[in-house]
C-alpha cells in the first residue's frame, strides 16, 4: 500500500481530500458539552455511633434504616455498610420517567429523621446527594 501511494502521489491527495470531506460532513453531528450533564441518584445517609462494634451498628442503625426506607417510592436498591463507629447507608433511586430527584431526597431525609428510637450516643444522621461533585483533578504543593 506504501509502494502504490509512493507511486502514485495524486491518489494520496485524493484519499486525504475525502477523509476531509468526511470529518467536515461529520462535525456538526459531534457531541460538544462544555460541562457534561451528570445527574446524581444516590443519596447517602451516615451515622456516627461512637464506641460501638459493627454488629451494633447493623443491629441498632442500619436495621432501622432499612425498615424506615422499606416502602418508599422509586427506591431501587438500599445498601447499607456497617463499620466501627460509623453506618454508611446508600439509596439508589429507580430511573422511572417522572420521577424527580429532589423529591426523593426529601422522602428520604423525612423519613431517617423520624427514626426517633436510636441509641442516645448516636449523632444526628447526615444525609446528602452522591456524585454532586465529584473531583476531577488534585493538586498537592509540597
Amino acid at each position: 500500500m506504501i509502494r502504490f501511494f509512493a507511486a502514485h502521489p495524486t491518489a494520496s491527495n485524493i484519499l486525504m481530500l475525502f477523509m476531509i470531506m468526511l470529518g467536515v460532513y461529520g462535525l456538526p453531528q459531534l457531541k460538544r458539552e462544555t460541562f457534561p450533564d451528570f445527574s446524581t441518584k444516590e443519596v447517602e445517609i451516615r451515622v456516627e455511633y461512637p464506641g460501638a462494634s459493627a454488629e451494633d451498628i447493623e443491629e441498632t442503625i442500619c436495621q432501622r434504616i432499612e425498615d424506615a426506607l422499606d416502602g418508599l417510592s422509586n427506591l431501587d436498591e438500599l445498601r447499607c455498610e456497617a463499620r466501627e463507629n460509623i453506618s454508611i447507608s446508600v439509596a439508589k433511586m429507580q430511573d422511572a420517567r417522572g420521577a424527580d430527584f429532589n423529591d426523593f431526597f426529601n422522602d428520604i431525609k423525612i423519613e431517617v429523621e423520624a427514626i426517633d428510637n436510636f441509641p442516645d450516643l448516636v449523632e444526628a444522621p447526615v444525609i446528602k446527594q452522591l456524585n454532586k461533585n465529584d473531583p476531577v483533578v488534585s493538586v498537592a504543593v509540597i
